[in-house]
């Protein structure tokens, strides 16, 4: 396997290249705690605040008998101490859905919630926000009713937490006539500002891709576009499409991927691997009523788009559609939860690990740097002992330095006239006079001939 590193804006990348499908495995995780029962198409969204590890939230959602819930959980993604916590329900709260559509309002600490069906075709407009500190709801709806998009459930959207803003395309909506339940497929295109939870209607260029809901998208940071994939459009279509929403300009482009394409079908899970520049997408249901748990991964080199099929092993998921997924960047996994199988609604959790990079911030890796290079800190998260491991183009003197979140020194280490070649320093996890960090969130800064590389560990004990 082929490691490439990059140094940019102060943090560390790594990306794995040539890595064989062998290397990524499905985990079926047992969290600690109650569980959610089991459902299907939950709002959902994993967030990382700070001081805290990446939190998967789960709101409603279907259960087995089709009944529409609005319970509210979260599962602490700490590997190896996976929890499932109820939140309290208390003061305003949303009611009973599924598909309401989250985004991550990091500055704000909370989350945004849009939309979403209730029991018998019944579908919402209302915007909400949930204090992840508080953990309270308050709804925060617009006093116009055209400022904000029209009833629907099953858009394609995806999260830009860099803007703070949330893509949003199509859906569908229902409506009543002479007696019968019809379907509206939309195809309207909007964005929300999550700091400000105000709705803006795009106008975007070029020819505009059919109406359709139920299907995925992706935020491709590196190309600066909104990517979706697949749906289900009007007279029971199912797509497998692949269209793209640039934003300079506000433009439309039909893809034309190579490799082998994904069939038609609706209701898959998706996550942007921005390392990997790759849009991973799992299981899903066809127009022919199967289901799949297949991963298949869409290279998004412009020009160059190319799905290809993986083979995980381990333990992997059962063949369903309607679940909720997210990526879990600090510890490099996919995280699925829920859905449907043949046999009904599931609440297990599984993690698709060994493709995503571990423990490191998601910098635009645009050019990879030659000379001194910081490879390796792990584990992160960690009950101890921290491996940094570098090599160096040339002679240098080294340094890592320690802080805790308020900027004190606690350990310095280094090395005062290391070689070229690689190396390795390791934290104990002890501060400079021996006694031991407490759980929590640590800075290092790593320098090197000139560099230097910041970042985030987090220690549990």
């Amino acid at each position: 396997m082929k490691t490439k590193v990059a140094i940019v804006g102060g943090f560390l990348f790594v990306a794995l290249l040539g890595s064989s499908t062998a290397q990524v495995t499905w985990t079926h995780l047992t969290p600690a705690g109650t569980p959610p029962v089991p459902r299907a198409v939950p709002g959902t969204i994993i967030v990382q605040e700070p001081d805290t590890f990446g939190v998967m939230y789960v709101f409603g959602g279907r259960n087995s008998s089709g009944q529409s819930l609005n319970d509210m959980y979260k599962l602490s993604l700490q590997p190896g101490q996976e929890q499932w916590t109820q939140i309290t329900e208390q003061g305003d709260w949303p009611s009973p859905r599924d598909r309401m559509v989250l985004a991550y309002d990091r500055a704000g600490h909370r989350l945004l919630g849009f939309g979403g069906e209730a029991e018998n075709y019944v579908v919402f407009s209302d915007n909400w926000a949930f204090d992840l500190r508080t953990e309270r709801w308050s709804r925060i709806d617009t006093a116009q009713w055209f400022l904000s998009p029209s009833p629907r459930v099953g858009s394609l959207y995806a999260c830009d937490e860099g803007r703070n803003k949330l893509y949003l395309f199509g859906g569908v909506t229902f409506q009543v006539i002479r007696g019968y339940q019809a379907g509206w497929w939309l195809y309207d295109t909007w964005s929300w500002d999550c700091s400000t939870a105000t709705w803006q209607q795009l106008s975007p260029y070029g020819s505009l891709p059919s109406p359709r809901q139920a299907g995925v998208g992706i935020l491709d940071q590196r190309n600066d576009r909104f990517v979706f994939f697949s749906g289900h459009a009007a007279n029971n279509i199912f797509l497998n499409e692949t269209w793209s929403l640039g934003r300079g300009p506000v433009a439309f482009t039909q893809l034309n991927p190579s490799g082998t394409l994904p069939p038609c079908m609706r209701h898959s899970v998706a996550v942007y691997d921005s390392n990997g520049q790759r849009m991973v997408v799992f299981s899903g249901q066809d127009d022919n009523g199967q289901l799949y748990n297949t991963v298949w991964k869409l290279g998004l080199t412009p020009g160059s788009e190319q799905w290809k099929v993986l083979s995980p092993g381990g333990t992997p998921p059962p063949a369903l559609w309607l679940a909720a997924a997210g990526l879990d960047k600090p510890n490099g996994r996919m995280i699925v939860f829920g859905g449907n199988t043949a046999s009904g609604s599931i609440n297990d959790v599984y993690a698709l690990e060994g493709l995503f990079l571990v423990g490191a911030e998601t910098p635009d890796p645009s050019a990879i740097p030659a000379g001194n290079q910081l490879f390796s800190v792990r584990p992160n998260p960690s009950r101890g002992q921290v491996r940094f491991d570098y090599s160096l183009g040339k002679p240098a003197t080294v340094e890592l330095k320690i802080y805790d979140v308020t900027g004190r020194l606690l350990r310095s280490l280094g090395e005062a006239a290391a070689t070229p070649g690689t190396h390795r320093l390791v934290w104990d996890g002890n501060s400079g006079d021996g006694r031991p960090c407490p759980s929590g969130v640590y800075l290092y800064s790593w320098s090197a001939g000139g560099q230097t590389v910041k970042g985030r560990i987090v220690q549990t004990k």
